[in-house]
């Protein structure tokens, strides 16, 4: 067995990458909602600027709406796509690390599971 891999650096880099592709889709819909504002604000403009002009005006409102929309949406599915790809790696690493460290693989996973049962358990007696 390598002591390159330990399981403190296995959990980190699967909190890290954890941690990574939540921020991502935070940003995410942060980006998507900053977007429709930006629409939903367009449309407004649009259908006020076309009641005191020609249709024309009206139309060119709506397709920036629809392009801003366009791309919002198109930002929210790369970046669903960058944390699926950040989520597969996380997932390769810790098939690879239980590949090369068996033993404290399953250590690891017993004491996670002792320790959520223990949480469990006085959880469960504290409503009681």
């Amino acid at each position: 067995m390598s002591s390159t891999h330990t399981p403190s650096k296995a959990a980190d880099a699967v909190a890290e990458t954890t941690q990574n592709a939540a921020h991502a889709a935070e940003k995410a819909m942060g980006e998507t909602r900053k977007s429709l504002n930006k629409s939903l604000d367009a449309l407004e403009d649009g259908v006020k600027q076309a009641s005191h002009t020609l249709p024309h005006q009206l139309h060119e409102g709506v397709a920036r709406v629809e392009s801003l929309t366009r791309h919002g949406l198109a930002a929210a599915r790369e970046l669903g796509q960058d944390v699926r790809t950040q989520v597969d790696r996380a997932g390769e690493r810790t098939v690879n690390y239980i590949q090369h460290e068996p033993v404290k693989a399953v250590l690891i996973a017993a004491g996670t599971g002792a320790l959520v049962a223990l949480l469990v358990r006085a959880l469960s007696g504290r409503s009681n």
